[in-house]
Parts: structure tokens; sequence; C-alpha cells
């Protein structure tokens, strides 16, 4: 079952010509950013990061508030995916993905959010540019 929420994007373990990542315990690593221990010595993930499991796909949900609260960790999130030529989903295009039930082109399914902040950094560079 699919557990995700409208309010997080998730970082899909499969590359753009749908090869799976590796190595396989990806999504916990990263999610040990941002993780903590307890005071039993427990392991906690961070309320804005979270691995899960999608078709059996290792995936890390991450929420949105994250790149208002923590720019740079969202930021270094969102590098990772794009790095790594992973897919970048809007957890409600997701929904509706797994709601059509069909294995459509990824190519047409995708949300390109990853892009999206990369030509969003550009911008930024550019005008930091222009400014200097």
């Amino acid at each position: 079952m699919l557990v995700c929420n409208p309010y997080e994007v998730v970082i899909h373990g499969t590359t753009s010509s749908g090869k799976i990542f590796r190595p396989s315990d990806w999504a916990e690593r990263l999610c040990g950013i941002l993780s903590s221990f307890t005071k039993d010595n427990r392991l906690s993930y961070s309320k804005w990061v979270r691995p899960m499991l999608v078709d059996n796909i290792r995936c890390v949900a991450v929420d949105k508030k994250l790149e208002t609260d923590n720019p740079q960790m969202f930021r270094f999130l969102m590098d990772f995916a794009a790095d790594n030529d992973l897919r970048v989903i809007d957890c409600k295009a997701l929904l509706e993905e797994r709601e059509q039930g069909g294995q459509n082109d990824p190519a047409d399914e995708r949300v390109l959010l990853a892009r999206a902040i990369e030509a969003k950094h550009a911008a930024e560079k550019a005008q930091e540019q222009t400014a200097s």
C-alpha cells in the first residue's frame, strides 16, 4: 500500500531510463543524514524525510516545507536526485498515476521537479552574477 502525503515529493529509486538505483539501501542512507538518536539509542528519522517503498522500489518522501525551513538541505536532496538521474515525483501525481493503474510511458508520467529546481538554481546563479 502506498502511503504518501500530498505535501510531499518522492525521490523514486529509478533512473530516467528505468533502471533501479543502487545500492539497495540508498534511501535509508539518504534519510539517515537528517536522523537522530532518541534517549534509548534508537534511530529516529526526521519529520522532513522518510524512506518508503513504491511497488518494491526504494524511495524517499520529502516534505515540501523543507524547502522553506531548510533550503540548503532541500537543495542537497534535489541535487542528489538530479546528479543520480532519479525521478522526482510530486506525491499528488504519484497518487494519480497509481489510480490510473496503467503503466504509461515514464517520460509522460514524470513530474520534472528536479529539472525545474535546477532551472531555478541556474536563474538564481545568473541573477547573482548579474548583480556582481
